[in-house]
């Protein structure tokens, strides 16, 4: 696995922003990859009046060069890093289901609402940015239906009523699901497989930013083992690959 080990400074070809009058520049970071150089703005880091400044942002650089390298490594020639601005976001997606634990989990959806060099949370952006992968959506289908028939077998009610009537979506990550009534087999397996996840995802405060770039899904390989890790693997894999643009 290859690393890119960017370096950041500021970009004093461009126009500076006056904040009480000081100019300030827009933070880049440049990088040479197979000879070519390449220059990116920023996404965790905004406008600083002097390279020092970097100093105190240290942690937002580890995250954002974290961020390269699984593009990067994940996608190889078929990566174009004139994407990484929109891309940056979306694969550090706070959570693969429901609403976010807390504020921190929402904390690479930006928008310039300050001059404190970090870019603050797009509350509005995060919330229209909630998308299902086909994985996940195939379980929630067949689990519905599963229910349904469960249902409609012990109480009468017709299985259109109840299509209508239940709830269309898993709505967080925090709920267990039975498997009692479930008669196919793999999709119990499924099941069970998202129940160890949504087990694991609370006890960790789990987010994609940490499946990626630190190391919980080894973790969670360890506890629940392989097949368990497949199954949720595929899961964040699908989310993050339809968010990105990438050539498939």
């Amino acid at each position: 696995m290859k690393e890119i080990k960017p370096k950041y400074y500021l970009n004093k070809n461009l126009k500076p922003k006056v904040v009480d009058g000081i100019e300030k520049y827009p933070v880049y970071f440049r990088f040479n990859l197979n000879g070519s150089n390449h220059r990116i703005k920023s996404q965790l880091i905004d406008y600083l009046a002097t390279e020092e400044e970097l100093d105190n942002y240290e942690d937002k650089m580890i995250d954002e060069i974290k961020s390269l390298n699984y593009l990067y490594n994940r996608f190889r020639e078929n990566y174009s890093f004139s994407n990484f601005e929109k891309d940056m976001n979306k694969i550090y997606y706070p959570q693969i289901l429901g609403e976010p634990t807390n504020e921190d989990d929402k904390y690479s959806y930006f928008k310039k609402v300050n001059t404190s060099g970090i870019l603050a949370p797009d509350e509005d952006y995060y919330n229209k940015n909630i998308s299902k992968n086909s994985s996940l959506e195939k379980i929630q289908n067949n689990y519905r239906n599963e229910l349904i028939n469960y249902i409609s077998d012990k109480t009468g009610l017709t299985k259109f009523f109840l299509q209508n009537f239940l709830i269309k979506e898993f709505k967080n990550n925090s709920l267990e699901l039975p498997t009692f009534f479930i008669e196919d087999t793999q999709l119990e397996k499924k099941i069970k497989n998202y129940n160890m996840y949504v087990e694991f995802a609370n006890k960790n405060n789990l987010t994609v930013k940490k499946w990626y770039t630190e190391k919980y899904n080894e973790k969670f390989k360890k506890e629940y083992g392989e097949l368990a890790y497949q199954e949720v693997e595929k899961m964040f894999d699908e989310l993050v690959d339809s968010q990105l643009n990438v050539k498939k």
